[in-house]
């Protein structure tokens, strides 16, 4: 990429963060930190521009050298996993409840689509569906002071760029 652009890419993306404070006074109820349901996982849920996003902030094993290796896009496989944002685009349905969003895989390198996020107080229903098949996470949220983040100051959160 080159400097001009790579400023740009990072531009937008920090303009996008920060203009999340509608999007935050929205969606109380979601934003924070979420542990995934089998105790891996840690997810921040955030403001992203008008819709919401999360990104990686821990995850059982996970070393700062991890890299993105099965990103479907070569350019992105060399990109740390840490703080990665793995979801996002989810709209406001209600306060409760956001939806049309997509999810990123490391694991595999999938995408999906038709996501949805919904609050119902200290548990947070990530909901995938695929045709007719629908899949429901359900994340319990945590406390910020006990969560010790994976990211520093030289690897910042970053887009996923699929």
């Amino acid at each position: 990429m080159k400097p001009h652009l790579q400023f740009s890419a990072y531009a937008l993306l920090s303009l996008a963060l920060l203009s999340g404070s509608s999007v935050a006074q929205s969606a109380p109820g979601l934003l924070g930190l979420w542990l995934s349901q089998d105790g891996r996982d840690v997810t921040e849920i955030l403001p992203c521009g008008t819709t919401l996003c999360g990104r990686l902030v821990q995850a059982q094993g996970l070393r700062p050298d991890d890299r993105d290796t099965r990103n479907p896009n070569p350019t992105l496989r060399s990109a740390p996993l840490c703080n990665q944002v793995y979801m996002g685009g989810f709209k406001r349905e209600s306060d409760a409840r956001w939806v049309s969003g997509w999810v990123y895989d490391s694991r595999d390198g999938g995408s999906y689509t038709n996501v949805s996020l919904e609050s119902k107080g200290e548990l947070l229903e990530l909901t995938v569906r695929v045709g007719f098949i629908r899949h429901t996470e359900r994340m319990t949220r945590l406390d910020p002071a006990k969560v010790t983040r994976c990211g520093t100051a030289d690897n910042p959160v970053r887009p996923l760029g699929l």
